[in-house]
């Protein structure tokens, strides 16, 4: 059983790994005080192998990581968040019900599901600015209803299947990155947006001989981009 950290007022990060015994995340974790963890603004949980449920008493909470948590179902709405991490975590197949608050700019996922509930997730007034999509199993992405209009910097990495870039996907961004994509074959056909003004692609072999070189197929796609970095 955890200790009551709750009661540790001032307490502004916290890092929970490895407790592979632990099933539930409640009372005996935060205390029986209904104003526990009210400095607490950054909170990660990583490889807890039995952990199903969740908890809800972070008031204060601007960054949360659930990484490698295989049975874990649902991220309690929080009220202040800024960022979210979700990896690894298969049987979270949906962002929390009444969706992320407006607070949220920043989001982490590597499921294709809580990808596609994205844009219901989000509230009138959020904003997304950044998204990472890691580790999800698709060949082609991403989909143009997928994304929200709001986002300006895109990540994918480590798609290891990936063969092709949807160029309305992409609409709105003005930063893109691709790392691990090993059977990435081009960018699209189109080309890329004027808007994007900065580009990384790092372990994409194909696509880097397409890029990196003068005479790459597709270096006059890229042509218009001022940061771009290539290995």
């Amino acid at each position: 059983m955890f200790a009551p950290l709750g009661i540790l007022s001032s307490l502004k990060t916290l890092e929970i790994r490895w407790l592979d015994g632990i099933v539930n995340v409640g009372a005996e974790f935060y205390g029986s005080n209904p104003s526990s963890f009210l400095s607490l603004e950054t909170l990660e949980f990583f490889n807890m192998e039995e952990w199903e449920c969740k908890t809800t008493s972070f008031p204060r909470l601007q960054h949360l990581s659930v990484d490698s948590c295989p049975k874990l179902k649902g991220l309690p709405r929080l009220p202040s968040l800024a960022e979210l991490k979700i990896l690894d975590c298969p049987e979270v197949e949906m962002l929390p019900n009444g969706g992320l608050p407006s607070t949220v700019q920043h989001l982490s996922l590597s499921s294709l599901k809580l990808v596609a509930s994205l844009r219901e997730a989000l509230d009138a007034n959020t904003c997304i600015e950044s998204l990472w999509i890691d580790n999800v199993d698709v060949e082609c992405f991403p989909d143009e209803v997928f994304l929200p209009s709001c986002l300006t910097s895109l990540q994918i990495s480590n798609c290891r299947n990936l063969k092709k870039i949807e160029y309305k996907g992409l609409c709105h961004l003005s930063s893109l990155a691709l790392f691990d994509c090993p059977n990435l074959q081009c960018l699209p056909e189109e080309g890329l947006l004027k808007s994007i003004s900065s580009l990384e692609i790092w372990n994409c072999p194909l696509l880097k001989q397409r890029c990196e070189n003068p005479e790459g197929e597709d270096r006059e796609k890229i042509a218009h981009i001022k940061d771009f970095f290539v290995g």
